[in-house]
């Protein structure tokens, strides 16, 4: 009887391992995390696509939260969201889920890296007239998406320059309407 006890106790350690797999929790954490994020990488890819131009443009690759314009002040003051949803924001404004934009991300885009970007526009006698001749007419830079309420809401930002007094930006709040995202609020809305 002792000998059955033993069989069966190794019989539903090896059965747990084969239901659970032989990965640690950290493994099966990361592997959760890697699902998430495949699944908001997939949202924030078709968010974008419906809002952004269907042209060829010139991005920035790394996403801009929109903080040198003070954006997220206006939203601090409304009370279309709630203190939990703002200090998400907040949170994903300052730790975007996306470090750097690629082409399979937003295709039809030329991407520049961002030190690129900084060497271009540090040195004075290059800046706008260099970027003309040697990358574009202009440069877009965008924000990861920070979705809302079972992701009915967007936040996003983005923003153009075009020369040293030509852009605009704006931080706005999008709601899906069927399969169309439509701005409901718009909260920081620069031109130059």
């Amino acid at each position: 009887m002792h000998i059955n006890v033993i069989h069966y106790f190794w019989a539903v350690m090896l059965a747990g391992l084969l239901l659970t797999g032989c990965s640690t929790p950290k493994e099966r954490a990361e592997k959760n995390l890697a699902t998430a994020n495949a699944a908001y990488l997939k949202q924030a890819t078709d968010f974008i696509r419906a809002v952004a131009p269907k042209d060829d443009y010139i991005l920035n690759d790394r996403p801009d939260s929109g903080a040198g314009f003070n954006c997220l002040d206006g939203l601090k003051e409304d009370s279309l969201l709630t203190k939990a949803e703002l200090d998400y924001v907040i949170q994903q404004s300052t730790q975007p889920p996306i470090k750097k934009w690629t082409t399979d991300l937003i295709p039809n885009t030329k991407l520049i890296s961002a030190d690129t970007i900084s060497q271009i526009f540090n040195d004075r006698k290059k800046g706008w007239d260099y970027f003309y001749k040697k990358i574009g007419r202009s440069v877009s830079s965008y924000s990861a998406p920070i979705f809302l309420r079972n992701n009915t809401y967007c936040l996003f930002y983005n923003s153009n320059g075009c020369g040293w007094l030509c852009g605009t930006g704006r931080l706005s709040l999008y709601k899906k309407e069927g399969k169309q995202w439509k701005i409901v609020k718009t909260y920081c809305n620069w031109i130059s």
